[in-house]
């Protein structure tokens, strides 16, 4: 945080011992005016674990024994085709067991509807309601509690003490006859004494779901995500990601690949003493590729529609330091 220089607050805001001369005056007024204009202008550090990015992560994490509340809510909408709309929501609690160390715990519960949104025009539900086969000409609508999860983030190396920033992420993930692990490598790079932060992620996620009998490999992510931000006033920033995500069938990244799309847009945060938001906007990009296991019809105009990509996405977090 932006420190006051004491001593001259002080001087400036003592009485006057006697009646000042215009030039006097005008001097005090002028360092006034400055240190306004310092307090002002001049960004702030980043606090520790002040998420940035709507889906990037840093290696940001919160000090030993501090503690944090977190709301994120993501809507993700806009088939090819039909009507789609799912609303991602999530209660998390963060706490910093040391100042390298953080471990979360949170909630996942959604709700969606959809009408003919699929490929060849069927009805279709988003990924995280894949258990149901709804009628491919009704109107489907649910609100389903998904997951409960478990997240640590261990930071290697800090970027404000070393040439670059490296973290290790884990999240284990069991809900509705699935369980998932999703594993990241996270670097950050900071310049201008920390005003401009670009940070990268690099994501293994393999998702078992339920067969009779026992849970099997559904698919695994290889996600990739680049995000820069620019600290441009005190407690805000501006920034943009860069998102690809590929779903395999198997459990490498160099064969039986199912989607492969991109996504791109703004983000903007604001972070204060105890409360921060960031919200973000995203767009798939006409960049997919179809796949030697890619559903028919999921890629149309240079886009995945398959049942875990949309045109859309806007993620908004809200949190509370303690």
């Amino acid at each position: 945080m932006l420190r006051r220089n004491h001593a001259l607050f002080h001087v400036i805001s003592r009485p006057p011992a006697r009646a000042k001369t215009g030039v006097q005056q005008n001097h005090s007024w002028l360092a006034l005016l400055c240190m306004l204009l310092a307090f002002v202008v001049v960004p702030a550090v980043a606090r520790a674990d002040e998420p940035l990015f709507g889906f990037t992560y840093t290696t940001d994490t919160l000090p030993k024994g501090k503690s944090e509340v977190e709301q994120w809510s993501t809507t993700r909408f806009t088939k090819a085709q039909g009507n789609f709309w799912l609303q991602e929501n999530r209660t998390e609690f963060s706490y910093g067991l040391t100042n390298r160390f953080q471990l979360s715990l949170y909630q996942d519960y959604d709700s969606t509807a959809a009408y003919h949104n699929g490929p060849f025009g069927a009805t279709t539900p988003g990924e995280p309601f894949s258990y149901d086969s709804p009628d491919p000409n009704a109107h489907y609508n649910n609100t389903a509690y998904i997951s409960t999860d478990v997240e640590s983030i261990f930071r290697i190396f800090s970027p404000y003490e070393h040439f670059l920033g490296f973290g290790v992420y884990s999240e284990e993930r069991a809900g509705k006859d699935f369980f998932e692990t999703e594993n990241r490598l996270l670097i950050q790079k900071n310049f201008r004494d920390d005003r401009v932060v670009l940070a990268a992620n690099f994501t293994y996620a393999p998702e078992l779901r339920a067969n009779p009998g026992s849970l099997s490999l559904n698919e695994t992510d290889i996600n990739q995500d680049y995000g820069a931000t620019y600290r441009f006033i005190r407690n805000w920033s501006l920034g943009a990601e860069l998102l690809n995500e590929r779903e395999f069938n198997s459990w490498t990244f160099w064969k039986h690949e199912i989607n492969d799309a991109y996504f791109a847009g703004p983000s903007l945060h604001y972070g204060g003493r105890h409360f921060f938001a960031t919200g973000s906007f995203f767009e798939q990009t006409p960049w997919a590729t179809t796949h030697s296991a890619t559903v028919s019809g999921a890629v149309v105009d240079g886009r995945d529609y398959d049942n875990d990509f949309e045109k859309y996405r806007v993620r908004v977090k809200v949190g509370w330091y303690f």
